[in-house]
């Protein structure tokens, strides 16, 4: 009788330290009974349903709930980290998060159309909006002096996992070959020039430039949507060229992106492989 009621239990929603502190018995020992008697599938299946009734319970703790989506966040944070080293899965989740926001922003659209959600929508942006630039606006009321030096900092403190020829921290392997490519040709370079620009941030970072040829300024980049990163480079270019009137610069990239990189091409920018740019600089005597 004891182990029907064990069994009635657990189906009602109890767990195994709940039915062995009860009963006082093994939790291996209630498991391995729970099994032969519901089938391995269904005992999953109603001890999953019983953690996230247990889970829910817990979450109506305002203290509990907080620590409980810190580790959630950080744990998925942590695993997404791993897998977005994956090209293939860095690609699939783009595409996924592109698709997921076209229909969503078409779910809105359609939802727009009934009045009231249209009023209520447009009423919690303004509170929304409101407490965000209460909140968080501290940098664009910032001076220009202010806005650089967070920026600068920002970017000092972005994650770089790999070493560059002098030791530098550096974001990928297209920087290190680039930076082995200068120091093997005993080219002086200094590694993300932070130069002025009549931007927000009032500047702009240079990947490399070289102190033996000011004028010349080299980005590294194999981005994987080079439409999005062309545009940037676009801009950076626009606002180098408005007070340096006789930069030249250059993009390195992989092999594989040279042909969907060599539309920067048509606006005055180099874009080469890493062999092509060691070519291009022994050629032009830059390197010593």
């Amino acid at each position: 009788m004891e182990w029907r009621c064990v069994l009635e239990k657990f189906v009602r929603g109890a767990s195994l330290r709940e039915l062995s502190e009860e009963y006082l018995i093994e939790r291996i020992e209630i498991q391995h009974y729970l099994i032969a008697e519901l089938g391995r599938d269904k005992y999953l299946r109603i001890a999953h349903i019983n953690g996230g009734k247990a889970v829910a319970q817990k979450l109506k703790d305002p203290k509990y709930r907080m620590g409980y989506v810190k580790n959630v966040g950080a744990g998925v944070k942590k695993s997404l980290v791993v897998k977005m080293r994956n090209n293939t899965f860095r690609d699939a989740w783009r595409i996924k998060a592109r698709r997921g926001s076209v229909k969503g922003i078409e779910n809105l659209r359609r939802a727009m159309n009934d009045l009231k959600f249209h009023d209520d929508w447009i009423k919690k942006c303004r509170i929304a909006g409101k407490n965000c630039y209460l909140k968080q606006a501290g940098i664009h009321k910032a001076s220009s002096s202010a806005r650089r030096e967070w920026s600068i900092c920002g970017l000092k403190k972005t994650g770089k996992k790999l070493a560059g020829p002098h030791g530098e921290k550096m974001y990928n392997k297209l920087e290190v070959s680039v930076a082995q490519i200068l120091d093997s040709l005993k080219l002086v370079y200094t590694y993300e020039k932070i130069l002025a620009a009549n931007n927000k941030n009032g500047f702009v970072s240079i990947d490399f430039v070289l102190p033996s040829a000011p004028n010349l300024f080299i980005e590294a980049t194999y981005w994987s949507h080079p439409e999005e990163k062309i545009r940037d480079l676009l801009k950076k270019w626009k606002l180098m060229k408005n007070q340096r009137p006789n930069a030249k610069l250059i993009v390195v990239t992989r092999p594989g992106r040279l042909e969907e990189y060599a539309a920067l091409s048509q606006t005055d920018i180099n874009v080469f492989t890493p062999i092509m740019l060691k070519r291009y600089l022994t050629d032009t005597k830059l390197a010593g």
